[in-house]
């Protein structure tokens, strides 16, 4: 029902093309800024090839439709405010250190034609009530998103690489940084952080290479398994992995309704390994309270997210 890591309709980067620009140098950050976009290309495409994939098997008028259709609106938000705060911040800061301007539009014009089909997509997520739900016709909003959106993240990835001699390689790291915090700023960490983390594939290699991404300290994803994930513990269930990387299997429509670290909190926390459970659940404890004290979970959680 649930084919581990599906790669259709959206087929996944699984190479920047660095390696093989020689003129470009070893030490510029367009190449690590290439790998990061395209690891945050890949979440979207996993997230989306998760619904489509899984779609078939909800049925109307059930809890597995709302929590779809709620998938569907975070997977949107996650698409709108990529591109958003590409168009605010990185898109502009990457011409005014270049001294060109109008040197992202080709990049802006392929945001402006994605528009009406990622319209389409939240309308059906965000106003769906859950007895209307119809699989085909929410895999035909996606059909018609995939070429267009497929191309567009898959294209975005060569322009980085060819600001290398166009900006120097500590302007463009500035200019990412400082995108990757308005996202983090516009985000709801409660929402992002389990998407993202659920869309990730830890056998995964970019340019033949391990990818670590989100690229954030070892015990947040254990955080937002038993804490942050619980708030919509529904909606996580049809993500493709679990908060490590993990590929899923079966799918969501025959589980139950709370997530993967519900799961575990119940049935490996409780009845098998209570000792060890408990341990881990102090150390979270401490662990959350030293992020607290440097800055709330929401706007912290993703230090890879572009």
């Amino acid at each position: 029902m649930f084919p581990d890591s599906p790669k259709i309709p959206f087929r996944l980067i699984t190479s920047t093309g660095a390696k093989s620009r020689s003129d470009i140098p070893q030490d510029h950050y367009c190449r690590r800024n290439a790998q990061v976009m395209a690891l945050t290309h890949n979440t979207i495409f996993r997230g989306l090839n998760a619904i489509y994939h899984q779609a078939p098997h909800v049925l109307p008028g059930t809890q597995n439709a709302t929590d779809l259709l709620f998938y569907c609106a975070v997977a949107y938000d996650f698409i709108h405010n990529h591109h958003v705060t590409e168009e605010s911040t990185y898109f502009p800061e990457i011409e005014k250190a270049a001294g060109i301007p109008g040197l992202m539009n080709a990049n802006i014009e392929q945001h402006r034609s994605l528009e009406a089909g990622l319209e389409l997509f939240r309308k059906y997520a965000e106003e769906t009530p859950k007895e209307a739900y119809n699989a085909d016709k929410l895999r035909r909003i996606i059909d018609g998103l995939a070429g267009p959106l497929g191309d567009h993240l898959h294209e975005e990835i060569p322009t980085i690489l060819d600001l290398h001699d166009k900006v120097s390689s500590a302007a463009l790291r500035r200019a990412y940084s400082h995108m990757h915090n308005a996202a983090e700023k516009s985000s709801n960490g409660f929402k992002t952080g389990p998407f993202v983390l659920g869309c990730q594939d830890a056998d995964f290699l970019l340019d033949g290479e391990e990818a670590v991404f989100p690229e954030v300290p070892w015990f947040v994803p254990y955080i937002v398994d038993y804490a942050v994930a619980r708030r919509h513990a529904g909606a996580w269930r049809f993500n493709p992995s679990d908060m490590h990387g993990r590929a899923r299997r079966g799918g969501a429509s025959a589980g139950s309704s709370t997530s993967p670290g519900s799961r575990l909190f119940v049935f490996v926390g409780w009845r098998y390994t209570p000792p060890v459970f408990a341990m881990l659940c102090s150390l979270a404890v401490a662990c959350v309270a030293v992020y607290l004290a440097s800055a709330p979970i929401p706007e912290r959680l993703l230090r890879g997210r572009g």
